[in-house]
């Protein structure tokens, strides 16, 4: 009977180990599927890296190198991290020439089969000069400024290089440029620590109209036409009076006609502009040029009054044209004539300027 109950207690001792387990086995709380002792969890896998704190700007011929504060980080599947020793990846920086500078290269880390790239650049080496051409310089009164389509503007380096800016990569200043008051202005081109500068004009305002004054305006018929004294002054469409050099002007005169009485358009043409002046000239009426006498007595005997006998004056005109005078236009002198004394006396006629002597005779009877 003793062997019986023996057996029976190791039977329940048994029994309750068994119990044991299977609590242990239903209660959910008990398992990790991502306990690596668990041969039914998941395996932990790397998915990414990522870089932090590298160096990413170099100066020109520098070495390159990943700097001191770069950090290469795993990022696993179980959401934890490691900060990878450079011992662990691999650098790929093949990419990278430190001669050629001004541009960007990638570099690539590599750690078991990830990679993660990052970019660097390379600064240029320092600027000695700045050099532009093919500006715009000339501008119109009231143009707003403009480099022009032409510019270039080159960049030299330590190196004897040199290198054609785009106009994103320097600075302009016009600010001293007044649009709409002519003369000439500086504008300065920045870039890095260098400037260069260049001249800009702006040219005077239109021209709105011509105004002339100080020629002489009365031609006598027959006159050669002349423009002496000539004064031809522009009006500026900003108000301003500039009085022109004679070589900016013609003068056309093509509708005189000196032979011909009458009132004539003398023009003024600008060379630059479509802008003109007028002014008016008169050619006044043929004027007489001298004198004829005939018809006069010549001879007298002693003790006769002296007379004029059938005198006809006649006026001699410009144009060819003749004209007999009435009496009261010209005038005779007989002063020297001695109706008293037999000889020849000298008999003078006179109309305006011009005069005509004759020679009249005293005789005896």
């Amino acid at each position: 009977m003793g062997k019986k109950y023996k057996r029976s207690g190791l039977i329940g001792v048994l029994l309750c180990v068994l119990l044991m387990f299977a609590l242990v086995a239903c209660d959910p709380t008990q398992t990790d599927p991502t306990d690596p002792a668990d041969p039914l969890a998941p395996a932990v896998t790397i998915e990414r890296i990522t870089v932090e704190g590298a160096k990413t700007e170099f100066g020109w011929d520098e070495d390159f190198s990943l700097g001191e504060e770069i950090s290469v980080i795993a990022h696993y599947s179980d959401q934890s991290e490691r900060h990878l020793s450079p011992d662990q990846y691999e650098v790929d920086s093949s990419a990278y020439i430190k001669g050629w500078w001004f541009d960007e290269y990638t570099i690539y880390i590599k750690y078991e089969d990830k990679t993660v790239s990052y970019t660097v650049e390379v600064k240029a080496p320092p600027v000695t000069s700045l050099v532009c051409s093919g500006a715009k310089t000339e501008f119109y009164w009231d143009e707003e400024f403009s480099l022009g389509e032409e510019i270039s503007v080159i960049a030299y380096y330590s190196n004897q290089s040199g290198m054609d800016l785009g106009s994103d990569k320097y600075e302009v200043d016009s600010s001293e440029y007044i649009k709409d008051k002519a003369g000439e202005y500086t504008i300065y081109i920045k870039y890095e620590d260098k400037t260069v500068s260049y001249t800009v004009t702006v040219k005077e305002p239109p021209i709105t109209s011509l105004v002339c004054s100080g020629a002489k305006t009365e031609f006598g018929w027959g006159e050669d036409f002349s423009y002496e004294g000539l004064v031809v002054t522009k009006i500026l469409k900003d108000g301003s009076e500039i009085v022109c050099d004679p070589s900016e002007y013609t003068v056309s005169y093509s509708m005189y006609k000196k032979n011909e009485q009458g009132t004539y358009s003398i023009i003024i043409i600008h060379k630059d502009t479509i802008q003109f002046g007028i002014y008016k000239v008169t050619v006044g009426r043929p004027m007489p040029c001298g004198m004829e006498i005939s018809g006069q007595k010549t001879s007298f005997f002693v003790g006769e009054n002296f007379k004029v006998g059938n005198l006809v004056v006649t006026a001699l005109i410009q144009d060819g044209s003749r004209s007999v005078l009435h009496d009261k236009f010209y005038t005779v002198d007989s002063s020297l004539f001695d109706k008293n004394t037999p000889g020849v006396y000298k008999i003078t006629v006179h109309y305006r300027e011009f005069s005509q002597v004759y020679d009249v005779e005293v005789v005896e009877r």
